[in-house]
């Protein structure tokens, strides 16, 4: 027997007919073929990222290349969980270091080190609200998210126009806009914005009621925008740059506050003041059941500790509310009797300070049918 041997490196196939053929003119009974390989050599074993920041309570996604599959991942120090197959990170909720693994079906380890950051703070635009008068500019800013910021009209591009950067213009027109920024990340964050006319500095309401432990917004137009807000005198707070006042519970009166209001011309700021009247909170969750004929069953809940008594007011068959009784400032419900059958009745409550001289608005209405 003859052997004839053909490297077949390099894929040059043609070269086994060849062969065959000078075996079969040589006589060759029998032939042989030996083929060689040199398989490519292996890529070492990798994590991707190698380093990653993370925030606390978030996930993140390895992955691995390279070595001899199949992989499986894990946690060599540090806190957290990671799917073995999946490489899916979940972070501790507490910032600090972690590493993390990937080992191959040939035994060799990866690591990747990973540092666990407190989580981003929200995206906020500054300031959320503004007044500015007509043909005027203002530089809004932000803060949180992921920078970089992208600023844009969101809605009433007729009052102005802001650059990408954030510098809002007003137009000659009065009128109302929200100026919107973006981070990196596509979240949004909006400002209101309310363009007016100018003239002489003035706050609106001009004559404010309030609820004890409500809150009522004040507006500035005219002067030189932007405006400051303070509680000049008396109880309560509010916001000086949103002027969002809160009035306090458990303090009620005609003028028991006054809130101040200042614009931003220079030298001399112009500054003006309102009295607030604070008044007992309504009464709530006003109910009526008729539990028998000619009756009607009235429940609800006080909401105030200053009241001096309860009126309540019916409308029948009649347009119109009338006071039908005054209770103590304690009672939380009223039988009516001596009702017409088959009418819808319809009742209101107000809470009264007789000593403030203040009263409530009106709950909520309650009615049913005797």
């Amino acid at each position: 027997m003859r052997e004839m041997k053909a490297d077949r490196s390099g894929g040059k196939l043609a070269l086994i007919a060849v062969m065959a053929f000078a075996a079969a003119l040589a006589g060759c009974d029998q032939f042989v073929l030996y083929s060689k390989f040199t398989p490519p050599p292996l890529l070492p074993l990798t994590i991707k990222p190698g380093t990653a920041t993370v925030e606390v309570a978030s996930t993140f996604t390895f992955v691995a290349s390279g070595g001899v599959s199949p992989y499986r991942f894990g946690i060599a120090a540090g806190g957290g969980t990671i799917g073995q197959t999946s490489g899916l990170y979940t972070a501790p909720s507490a910032p600090g270091s972690v590493a993390i693994t990937v080992t191959d079906g040939a035994g060799v380890t990866s690591v990747a080190s990973v540092t666990i950051a407190a989580a981003s703070a929200a995206l906020v635009i500054s300031p959320v609200g503004l007044t500015i008068t007509v043909n005027k500019s203002y530089q809004f800013s932000a803060t949180g998210g992921a920078p970089p910021y992208t600023f844009s009209i969101y809605s009433g591009s007729a009052s102005g126009s802001v650059t990408a950067g954030g510098l809002f213009t007003a137009t000659s027109t009065a009128g109302a806009a929200v100026v919107r920024v973006t981070d990196a990340a596509g979240t949004p964050s909006d400002a209101s914005v309310s363009v007016v006319s100018g003239g002489a500095l003035a706050i609106s309401p001009a004559t404010p009621s309030v609820p004890e432990g409500g809150t009522l917004t004040f507006l500035g137009a005219g002067g030189t925008p932007p405006y400051t807000f303070s509680v000049s005198s008396g109880v309560g707070s509010v916001n000086a740059a949103t002027g969002v006042y809160l009035a306090p519970s458990g303090t009620v009166g005609t003028s028991p506050a006054t809130v101040a209001i200042k614009d931003s011309a220079s030298p001399t700021p112009a500054i003006l003041t309102t009295t607030i009247e604070i008044v007992p909170a309504a009464p709530s969750s006003l109910t009526a059941t008729s539990p028998g004929v000619r009756k009607m069953q009235l429940t609800w809940q006080n909401n105030t500790a200053v009241a001096t008594g309860i009126a309540v007011y019916r409308q029948g068959s009649t347009p119109g509310f009338t006071l039908l009784t005054t209770l103590p400032a304690t009672a939380t419900s009223y039988l009516d009797t001596g009702l017409t059958p088959n009418t819808l009745y319809t009742y209101y409550l107000i809470a009264l300070d007789s000593i403030a001289g203040v009263n409530s608005g009106q709950s909520n209405q309650g009615y049913g049918i005797d």
